[in-house]
């Protein structure tokens, strides 16, 4: 070999480098892009399938109406939606005691939702058969009656602020 042949060839390893170190350096480049795609697939896999237990909305049934329903169904939603507006109002008058404005909103946004014309309905008769019976007990004299009727208008009809939702509670 001659010095202008080694010069060449020592030139051409110099720029192209050898053929078996550049494909290894770009399969080592190609297979550490690939684990790096493979771990952000996966981890993305993961996190838009995953449900938080929080977020899962509970599960509610709803009540059989017309020939398929229980006895009684109807009047067991009736009691359930009428427990759901006293426990409501309940609630509402602790956390206005209590100056709890985070939960005096949340609950007033369920009332509101509880509000609906059935449940109207359930509280103006009961409200009504409520006040007949103050108007006995005023006629009747007893005193601890009218106490006790007069507490249990005032658990139904609630705060003023629900008063204001129900006109005959006024």
């Amino acid at each position: 070999m001659t010095a202008a042949n080694v010069a060449s060839t020592q030139q051409g390893i110099g720029r192209t480098g050898s053929p078996g170190v550049v494909t290894a350096l770009a399969l080592a480049v190609a297979l550490l892009a690939g684990v790096a795609i493979g771990a952000f697939a996966v981890r993305a896999t993961t996190t838009t399938t995953h449900v938080a237990p929080a977020a899962v909305a509970p599960t509610t049934h709803q009540p059989r109406v017309g020939p398929m329903a229980a006895p009684g169904a109807a009047a067991t939603v009736a009691s359930r939606q009428m427990a759901n507006y006293r426990q409501l109002v309940a609630n509402l008058d602790a956390a206005r005691k209590a100056h709890d404005f985070r939960s005096i909103y949340r609950i007033d946004r369920a009332l509101d939702a509880a509000l609906t014309p059935a449940v109207i309905g359930m509280v103006y008769q009961e409200h009504a058969r409520l006040a007949a019976n103050l108007m006995a007990a005023y006629e009747r004299h007893d005193m601890r009656a009218q106490a006790l009727i007069s507490r249990q208008v005032q658990a139904l009809c609630g705060q003023p602020d629900v008063q204001s939702r129900l006109k005959f509670c006024n």
